[in-house]
């Protein structure tokens, strides 16, 4: 089979393929087509005021991401001159991360007992 005869079946095949998309599509159009909703255009008074407030609101919470990295960065500092052995990055981590290890732990399942047990026995 030549290469000019391949590109035309595959012609063929890509529009009988698209005619059925399209027929897919117009079968799926509503039976009542609902009216387009009208937003309030906002004037450019409006949107230069929703722009500070947006601005503002950013400089504020970075300020006070700043300031809880602070916290936690004198506090690493105070686990690394009481304890040392370990980086400021070390404490760091383990400042953010105590929520997650003082958590509940997870109970043990009866399927992982069991190969607990029989891992005991192969072992043995």
């Amino acid at each position: 089979m030549s290469s000019v005869s391949r590109t035309i079946v595959l012609a063929k095949r890509y529009r009988s393929t698209s005619r059925k998309i399209l027929a897919d599509i117009q079968r799926r159009r509503p039976i009542r087509l609902k009216k387009k909703r009208i937003g309030h255009k906002k004037t450019p008074a409006e949107k230069a005021d929703a722009k500070a407030k947006r601005e503002a609101r950013r400089d504020d919470y970075a300020a006070a991401l700043w300031e809880a990295f602070e916290v936690v960065n004198q506090e690493a500092v105070k686990l690394h001159e009481r304890f040392g052995g370990h980086t400021l990055e070390y404490y760091k981590e383990e400042v953010l991360q105590i929520g997650r290890l003082t958590g509940e732990k997870r109970a043990v399942s009866r399927w992982n007992a069991y190969l607990q047990h029989e891992a005991k026995k192969l072992n043995e």
